[in-house]
């Protein structure tokens, strides 16, 4: 008798350990998720890739940044990053680029094609697009963090640093052909 309540006892102890293990261990086996990747295709026959983050500027602001990976079915692609200020952030001016700043000093420019993509005016003053394809390619591949300058139609800039585990996220996005990406998942260095 005293055998069996040992018996259960122990596995009782041994279910206890393994939960409070799941529960409190295995995350920390299993690298951070940054943001969610997602995927549509639209009748021009292009597949639209997008990872979504939320970062900050300077001041505290909260911006969405969707890094947007537009694939032709019959070749070629392109990369936009269209930034979004929380409703009361500054305007951002529609024709002046965005300013890239590398962790080495490097400035790089990305164009502001707001204009192309929405007609008349963006229907927020704090959602502005940027073709960013020749900018990814100039970013070292060391995942080092980046700043973001973007100008105000006040004439003053908002900085927004973007983490080099983004800035990887974003790398690893660009290199998608089709289906097969490059990159995702694999450990941070």
């Amino acid at each position: 008798m005293r055998y069996q309540s040992f018996q259960r006892l122990n596995k009782t102890l041994l279910m206890s350990i393994l939960v409070i293990w799941l529960f409190l261990g295995l995350p920390t086996l299993m690298p951070p998720a940054i943001a969610a990747v997602s995927q549509t295709t639209d009748l021009s026959e292009r597949i639209t890739l997008q990872f979504q983050q939320t970062l900050q500027d300077q001041l505290g602001n909260t911006w969405q940044s969707t890094a947007l990976h537009r694939l032709e079915l019959k070749g070629g692609s392109t990369f936009y990053l269209r930034l979004e200020g929380i409703p009361g952030t500054a305007g951002i001016s529609r024709d002046q680029p965005l300013t890239v700043i590398t962790a080495q000093g490097q400035i790089l420019q990305a164009p502001n094609i707001s204009s192309n993509i929405f007609s008349n005016a963006s229907p927020v003053p704090q959602l502005r697009q940027y073709d960013f394809s020749f900018i990814l390619p100039q970013l070292n591949d060391h995942h080092q963090s980046i700043r973001l300058s973007l100008p105000t139609v006040e004439g003053s800039t908002i900085d927004i640093g973007v983490p080099g585990d983004v800035v990887r996220e974003w790398k690893a996005l660009s290199s998608c052909r089709a289906l097969i990406c490059d990159g995702f998942g694999a450990p941070y260095d």
